[in-house]
């Protein structure tokens, strides 16, 4: 008995340890994976005049789903970019396996496009590479006119200016699956224009200026400027206050 209680000790200090080991290791995936995404974003755009993947022409509203080979996506926002930019970047790498983030509880499905394999991801890019600098400042918010994409070598300070991110993470055992960007003390993978990439807590980054036009307009009678954005994903003094 006194055996089986040493050994149920053991268990029970070695499951934590585990743990840890396995989070770790997924950690270090999840930063290799938001890498080869991002190195695949930089190769597409090398040879499509230095811009993200488009898909089509902005509008807003959007009229009409993404049409694709195999379907339709979302509602046609212009800004739904910053997601299915992946069929394009799985393609491109002719990977998919890579788009999927570690401790997922399921893979993307994938999908045939103009004869590649594709599929979504769970890395996402920023939203300030689908939308001119200026829009995100308050005086010049005037509607979608000012859509555009954006030359990634137009990245100031490129060290310190997120251009995807991991939003959702499954990997932490701590905090179980969580949507990282709103969420107190959970490292969520970041890679910067410069390709380094590490894991920050996001909820602890400076945030940005939020994008009227990203999502839905706010409901009449809120304040937009007492609502920052999200670091990363907005501008301009979203992640560590550099930018344009």
């Amino acid at each position: 008995m006194a055996a089986i209680g040493v050994i149920l000790v053991l268990i029970a200090l070695g499951v934590p340890l585990l743990q840890q080991g396995t989070s770790a290791s997924k950690g270090v995936k999840a930063l290799s994976g938001i890498r080869q995404m991002a190195t695949g974003v930089q190769g597409y755009a090398s040879e499509n005049r230095d811009s993200p993947p488009v898909f089509g022409y902005p509008e807003w509203p959007a009229q009409t789903p993404w049409q694709f080979d195999f379907g339709t996506l979302g509602e046609g926002n212009w800004f739904e970019h910053q997601s299915i930019y992946s069929i394009a970047i799985t393609g491109y790498l002719g990977n998919t396996e890579v788009a999927n983030c570690p401790g997922a509880p399921t893979t993307y499905q994938v999908h045939t496009h103009q004869g590649q394999q594709v599929s979504l991801s769970g890395y996402e890019l920023t939203g300030t590479l689908y939308a001119h600098p200026s829009f995100f400042r308050w005086e010049t918010q005037i509607g979608p006119e000012q859509f555009a994409p954006q030359r990634l070598s137009d990245a100031v300070f490129p060290s310190q200016k997120g251009m995807m991110t991991q939003t959702f993470v499954y990997h932490n055992p701590k905090f179980g699956p969580t949507v990282a960007c709103c969420a107190v003390d959970v490292p969520s993978p970041v890679v910067f224009f410069d390709l380094s990439a590490e894991e920050l807590v996001l909820a602890q980054l400076n945030r940005g200026i939020i994008n009227l036009y990203a999502g839905a307009l706010l409901p009449g009678g809120m304040n937009p400027q007492e609502l920052p954005g999200p670091p990363v994903n907005s501008t301009i003094d979203g992640l560590l206050g550099r930018d344009r």
